[in-house]
């Protein structure tokens, strides 16, 4: 992605810009302290997937938790 879309470093950490100089996306945890994520522009980002035939696949990630002392302990049906 930061080839094909032509990105480059920007003087702020975390951010990365476009031909123009504009911000294309950047990292926002690096200002608020939360958890990683990466903030793109639509528009260019749909321009890059349709321009290089590509699509995006999203997963979702989960964990099953048990409630209580153990695997076997008998709960009253509601």
């Amino acid at each position: 992605m930061y080839s094909g879309m032509n990105l480059q470093y920007s003087k702020n950490i975390g951010e990365w810009i476009d031909e123009k100089g504009q911000v294309a996306c950047f990292d926002l945890s690096v200002k608020t302290g939360k958890s990683s994520c990466l903030l793109i522009k639509k528009d260019i980002f749909l321009k890059f997937l349709e321009e290089n035939k590509l699509k995006v696949f999203w997963t979702c990630l989960g964990e099953k938790q048990i409630l209580g002392d153990s695997f076997t302990q008998k709960r009253p049906r509601v």
